[in-house]
This record gives structure tokens, C-alpha cells and sequence, in this order.
């Protein structure tokens, strides 16, 4: 009986009557494959997460490749060693296929990766210096370059952006990144917010900075004009990653170590690594809407032999880890923040206390300085080494305005701090205790509402343990996109210890997306000649994945 012809879709919380049992995660929910429909049944790349590094990627695996154009005309302060090897660069043949090491040796700048500053120098010339000159770089599509992959995301496309739409003040929120540097390749933002007729503002200034609903439109709109939507599945959540190790005639799940799958060792791919996607998407009507009336889930497999980390570093907040964190009146998100508010009185006897001295706390304050809502503001570090001096004052003067407060170079009698102190604890009374880390006095602040908002980290709890406990650079250490990045290789981006894994955007270190695209670029070559390579010595075929992997 062919069980996949059979299956019909079910209801929420209820499972088919009949899978065949092998179908089934390693938590032993079954698994249904009918989500991995049409053209992406057998994926050669699986992306997990739908944000603006895996969008660009996609772009890349579609067929659309990036060539060279020169800079002849360009009179610009480049690294002389990198002038000198763009001179020796093949112009029709594309970056996909050039040496990405031997390009970006020796490279430095606001990112880690070597890789990401030469596309970000290609793609946008002289851009820390100020300047706005055109791109160096040429694409053409091809249909025959396309590398067949799929997209798993939990939300609508745009990942973190999506959500900051959602959660920041209606999306009027704008952007640390200008403009220019929030576009990905072949589709411009300044053009299509000029075609949507927004509202915001698009002159050519530098300073031209795009609000979070800008961005978030953009990036669903990009996706559809680039004609990539049937990559993507949206509303799809991973729940697990495991590595199937073709070492022998058996493979071995990677956590339990007992035997999940044979093959013939003979088979090609018997010296091969590949990996397990599963998990499930909810299915609605119109993709588009969030109603969930209605919804249904069908659960899916996926067997792939690439596997790319996409995921954002912002999925889990970060706590201080103190008594009474847990209390009612203490939050741990900018969005939750704005919904305490909204559920309580507009007036308030005590004050907001904002926990955190980064972007995202001075954003909170800012919301409740519109809101003429007392705040107290609570940050441990001094603001001598403060990310704020990267900010131009004409660029982020909302950024600057927060700074000074916290300087008390500016005073507002809404507005009140507490420098170099750690929260000692919260009380069932609203109260939150202070220590100074100076002299170790303590002191009580009674709050209304307590934001902490200080910093977030990934949840790679899908990945199995036995690959997430050495995935980082500092082994056993937890990922996050500063302290302890995924460990890659920098050219290619793939895992150092797992071969066929990849991780791209800030859990490697590239905060910004104008670096992004460099790490796509990095994955996207590097899959192609694995891909080329297997071609030639399995004589201009392509390998598929085995039958009983599917």
C-alpha cells in the first residue's frame, strides 16, 4: 500500500490512523512526508529559517549568480591587496565559482567573516566611508545553475523582521542599518517604496534610514518578485535535526546510537553524511493570514545532505537570573512590554524600569517617552564602551537622545538612571533591588513595570545534542551570535566538526544584513562544487538521496 498516496491531512492535536513506523522523529511522534510536496521532494539543501540570510541564499540556489563587473572608475581606499586579486578575477565567470579564499584573504572590517566584507565591499563600494556609489556586481539567472532546496520558517518570510513588524510600535520602529544596506540583490528598496508609494521618507541621502514595516514588506514582496516562493514553506517549525552517518551497512541515530536505517554499503553514498529535518507546518487558507480558525498541521521529513542554520540569534530572551524574575510585572521582550502597558492604566504612580544599556532598551525608552510614562533606566556598564559611539548623531539622533540621558549630559523629568549597578532581586511588592558595583550600597526602586531587556540568544533546541554540544567555537559552550559562534569555515561557512551543516547571519557573527549576503555567497559556492564534484564522479549525474532515506 503506498502510504503517502493514502494519507489525508488531519486536524489539529490529532494524529493520522496509520504511518508506517519508521516515519517518526526522535521523540517517536510520527512524521508526515506529504508536506514535502512538488518539486522539493528531494531537496538538495534545507534551510532552516526564512529571514533575510536564507532569502539571499535561496536567491543564489534559484540560479541567480553574481559575476564581477570591475572597477576601473572606482577611486577608492580598497585594501591594496585586494585590489590587486579582484585584477586577476575571470569577469564571465561568476564569484559562485571563483577562489572565495583566495579573494577575501586577509580582509577586515565589522564582520568576522572575510568572505562577507568582499561582497559587502562589491556590492556596496565605500559604504562605511560615507559613500553611495553603484554596485560592482552583475547577476544573471540560469535556470540550469538552480540547486533544488526548500525553506522552513516559522512565521511569515522576513524572520526577525517579521516579527519586529508585528511588535514594535506597529512597525514604525526604524532600522540601526540604512536603507541601502537592508536590500538584497536584484530588487531595490528605495525603488519599491517608491513604487508602493510610501509614506516614509526615500530621498537619496545617506542617511536615508527605512522603518521595520518598510523592511518587512520589502522582504515578503522580494521573495515573490524573484519568483522563490515555491522554495519557501512558511509557518514551519523544525523539531528536529539529526545526522545520518552513512558508515557502513547501518546508520545510527546520532543521540541514542541505535540502528535507525540500513543500506547497502555499497551504495554511493556510504562515505557520506546526511541529515534528518523534521518537524511540522500549520496550513491555513491564505498564507498571508494569521487567523489560526481553521488551521491544520501536517508534520514532515525532510533527508538532505546540506543542512544551513538560518535561524537568527534572537529567539529566546535572555534573564538576569535573580529571585522574583518570574513575577507577573517583569517582562523580557520589547512586544511583551507593549502588551503589559496596553492591559494596564494609562496613568501610573511608579515608573517603568528599563533593565539593559543596548538598542533594544533604548528603543522601550523611547516607546515610553511617547507614552509620557515615567522611567526609570537600569544598565550595569558604564557608557565609556557603549555601542552608541558606532552611531553617527545625525543618523540616530533618537539613539543619541537616549545617550545623552544616560550620559546625564541631557536631563527630562520623565526620565531617570541608575549607572553601574546589578539587580538584586524583584519582590511580590513591585520593588526591585539595586546594587552599586562601586561601593556595594544598595537601593530600592518601587516600579510599576520591570522591562529586562538585555540581549536574546538562538534556540537550537531541534539540533541533537550530540551536535549541538561541540557546534560552537567554544565546545560544550552555549551558541549565541557573540560570545560563542558557530564554529565554520570561513570561506565556506561549513561546521568545522559537521560536514553538510552550515550556519549563516548572527550565529556567525554577522549581525548586519548587508553581510549576510556575503555568507550565502559563501554557502551557495561551496554546495555548487560539492555538487560539481559529485557529478563528475558519479559520470554527469547527480546522486539521489536513497530510496529508504526519503
Amino acid at each position: 500500500m503506498d502510504w503517502k498516496a493514502s494519507h489525508k491531512e488531519d486536524s489539529v492535536g490529532q494524529k493520522p490512523a496509520s504511518l508506517p513506523p519508521h516515519h517518526k522523529n526522535q521523540n517517536g511522534n510520527h512524521i508526515d512526508c506529504q508536506a514535502t510536496e512538488g518539486a522539493n521532494d528531494s531537496p538538495e539543501v534545507i534551510i532552516i529559517g526564512n529571514g533575510p540570510s536564507a532569502i539571499c541564499l535561496s536567491y543564489l540556489l534559484s540560479g541567480n549568480w553574481p559575476f564581477f563587473k570591475g572597477c576601473e572608475d572606482a577611486t577608492l581606499a580598497v585594501d591594496e591587496g585586494l585590489q590587486a586579486r579582484l585584477q586577476n578575477v575571470h569577469k564571465d565567470v561568476s564569484l559562485v565559482e571563483q577562489d572565495l579564499a583566495y579573494l577575501s584573504d586577509g580582509l577586515e572590517g565589522r564582520s568576522p567573516n572575510p568572505v562577507a566584507l568582499l561582497f559587502d565591499f562589491l556590492a556596496n563600494p565605500g559604504a562605511d566611508a560615507g559613500a553611495r556609489l553603484p554596485s560592482l556586481l552583475g547577476w544573471h539567472f540560469s535556470p540550469a545553475r538552480e540547486v533544488p532546496h526548500v525553506v522552513l520558517g516559522r512565521k511569515q518570510v522576513g524572520g526577525i523582521w517579521q516579527n519586529q513588524n508585528e511588535k514594535k510600535c506597529g512597525g514604525r520602529t526604524k532600522t540601526v542599518s540604512l536603507g541601502s544596506w537592508m536590500e538584497l540583490p536584484g530588487m531595490s528598496l528605495k525603488d519599491w517604496l517608491k513604487e508602493t508609494n510610501s509614506n516614509r521618507q526615500t530621498n537619496s541621502e545617506n542617511s536615508f534610514r527605512a522603518s521595520m514595516a518598510d523592511i518587512s514588506g520589502y522582504y515578503r514582496e522580494y521573495v515573490r518578485r524573484q519568483n522563490l516562493s515555491r522554495y519557501f514553506r512558511n509557518h514551519s517549525t523544525v523539531t528536529s535535526l539529526n545526522r545520518l552517518t552513512a558508515a557502513g551497512p547501518r546508520s545510527f541515530d546520532c543521540e541514542s546510537g541505535e540502528a535507525e536505517l540500513g543500506f547497502d554499503s555499497q551504495q554511493r553514498l556510504r562515505n557520506d553524511v546526511l541529515w534528518e529535518v523534521c518537524g511540522y507546518r500549520i496550513i491555513r487558507g491564505d498564507d498571508d493570514d494569521d487567523d489560526l480558525g481553521g488551521r491544520r498541521v501536517e508534520e514532515f521529513r525532510y533527508v538532505a545532505p546540506n543542512v544551513v542554520l538560518a535561524t537568527g540569534a534572537y529567539d529566546v530572551p535572555r534573564s538576569l537570573r535573580v529571585p522574583g524574575e518570574n513575577l507577573p510585572f517583569v517582562v523580557h521582550s520589547f512586544h511583551d512590554l507593549e502588551r503589559l502597558l496596553e492591559r494596564t492604566s494609562a496613568s501610573y504612580d511608579d515608573p517603568v524600569v528599563v533593565v539593559g544599556g543596548g538598542l533594544t532598551a533604548a528603543d522601550a525608552i523611547l516607546m515610553l517617552r511617547q507614552r509620557k510614562t515615567p522611567t526609570v533606566h537600569v544598565h550595569r556598564r558604564g557608557t565609556d564602551g557603549s555601542s552608541y559611539h558606532q552611531l553617527s548623531p545625525k543618523v540616530y539622533p533618537e539613539y543619541h537622545e537616549v545617550f545623552r540621558l544616560m550620559n546625564s549630559e541631557s536631563t527630562a523629568e520623565w526620565y531617570s538612571a541608575y549607572s553601574s549597578v546589578d539587580v538584586v532581586c524583584f519582590t511580590a511588592d513591585r520593588d526591585v533591588v539595586l546594587r552599586c558595583r562601586k561601593t556595594g550600597c544598595e537601593t530600592t526602586v518601587r516600579a510599576s513595570a520591570v522591562a529586562v531587556l538585555v540581549g536574546s540568544r538562538p534556540d537550537l533546541s531541534f539540533v541533537c545534542p550530540s551536535v549541538l554540544r561541540d557546534l560552537g567555537v567554544e565546545r560544550n559552550g552555549e551558541v549565541d551570535g557573540k560570545r560563542n559562534c558557530v564554529d565554520v569555515h570561513r570561506a565556506s561557512y561549513e561546521s568545522v566538526r559537521h560536514p553538510g551543516l552550515y550556519a549563516l547571519g548572527p550565529l556567525v557573527g554577522d549581525q548586519m544584513v548587508r553581510f549576510v549576503r556575503g555568507g550565502a555567497l559563501a554557502v551557495a559556492s561551496h554546495v555548487w562544487d560539492k555538487r560539481q564534484t559529485k557529478r563528475s564522479d558519479d559520470g554527469g549525474r547527480i546522486t539521489q538521496v536513497p530510496e529508504e532515506f526519503r
